[in-house]
């Protein structure tokens, strides 16, 4: 009887260790996935804001060293997951970006922008399990069938014509739409005369030395697709700079006529030189965010008020001010904001 419930022991412990080494392990794959997933979407934001810094986009091979570089991650870490297996990036075969002609990766935004924008669409892809088949790496070149195949797989399934035997599970795929980082940019002359030959920069900096030119088709509306946050620069007959903006809308239209820029067209447009049109909410964001870069330097008489000291009573004086019946309120978040301006640029507080 003892050597038999010693037997019952052992089995019990044995089916019992092997279960919490197997949900040991499933555990382990599961985070090994949602680590995977979540490393993925860091990288797609990543690009994303790489692509808006840079007004470019290299090709799919030199993709994960290009967002390396912006990052805290090393170029080995961007490449390779915490299972050992590379990260892939594809584009889309009919991706096309470029002026005259549409045209693959890599692209540089030059003063004509792109043409109209053709399905802008990468891939990232890795395994949390077994090695991506062979003939998947960054770079590869792939039907347009096989692309569709790969941006249409749902989770928990293989690609439908891939001959892999891995677990389908372990494979995580991030889409990767461009479209929404481009404005569609038109510029235009009231009439092919030279009193209305306005000129313009396109650029992906305010301190840009680029000197300006006139739009391609005199007689025609100029229009390009431009990568959001380029800075255009519109300038007179006279050659001096009327007006600058910072391209975030899906669309914009600018005319000159008579030598004056307008947003709109014909005699319906608004003159935007020598005043500033206000900022849009994903204008104003940016802006924020480029002044809490930490690089952005800050005055050495700045010291009164700190970056972080003016960012919050900025977002009390928008808080406060989003709800009615809140005069009170309001008014000192009004007073607090100006006294955070004036101490920040060391202006008056009675006229700051």
């Amino acid at each position: 009887m003892t050597l038999l419930a010693v037997l019952i022991l052992v089995i019990v412990t044995s089916i019992l260790a092997g279960s919490a080494a197997l949900a040991w392990v499933r555990y382990y794959d599961l985070t090994a996935r949602q680590n995977e997933k979540a490393a993925l979407a860091d990288i797609e934001r990543a690009i994303r804001a790489g692509i808006v810094a840079h007004a470019a986009i290299p090709g799919p091979s030199d993709l994960l060293a290009a967002v390396a570089g912006v990052t805290e991650w090393s170029l080995a870490a961007m490449r390779t997951n915490e299972r050992g297996n590379p990260r892939v990036v594809l584009a889309d075969p009919q991706f096309g970006l470029g002026t005259p002609y549409l045209q693959g990766l890599p692209y540089v935004q030059t003063v004509r922008g792109s043409a109209d924008v053709q399905s802008p669409r990468l891939l990232l892809l890795s395994s949390a399990g077994s090695a991506l088949p062979a003939s998947i790496f960054s770079g590869a070149t792939l039907t347009e069938t096989q692309f569709d195949n790969l941006w249409n797989t749902v989770q928990g399934e293989t690609p439908a014509d891939w001959n892999w035997k891995g677990n389908a599970q372990d494979l995580c795929i991030q889409r990767v739409h461009l479209r929404n980082l481009f404005v569609r940019l038109t510029l235009q002359y009231y009439a092919d005369q030279s009193q209305h030959y306005g000129r313009y920069t396109l650029d992906r900096s305010e301190s840009s030395t680029n000197a300006p030119v006139e739009i391609p088709e005199r007689d025609e509306a100029f229009t390009a697709y431009v990568v959001r946050g380029s800075y255009l620069g519109l300038y007179g007959t006279d050659g001096n700079l009327q007006f600058r903006d910072i391209l975030q809308d899906g669309e914009v239209v600018y005319t000159c006529r008579d030598g004056i820029w307008y947003r709109g067209t014909g005699y319906f447009g608004t003159r935007v030189g020598p005043t500033v049109r206000h900022p849009s909410p994903e204008e104003f964001v940016d802006a924020l965010m480029a002044f809490m870069d930490p690089q952005v330097p800050v005055r050495p008489e700045n010291i009164l008020t700190s970056k972080e000291d003016l960012l919050a009573a900025i977002i009390n004086y928008l808080s406060v001010g989003a709800y009615d019946n809140q005069s009170f309120a309001f008014g000192e978040a009004r007073q607090a904001l100006i006294d955070a301006l004036a101490n920040f640029t060391g202006s008056s507080t009675e006229n700051p």
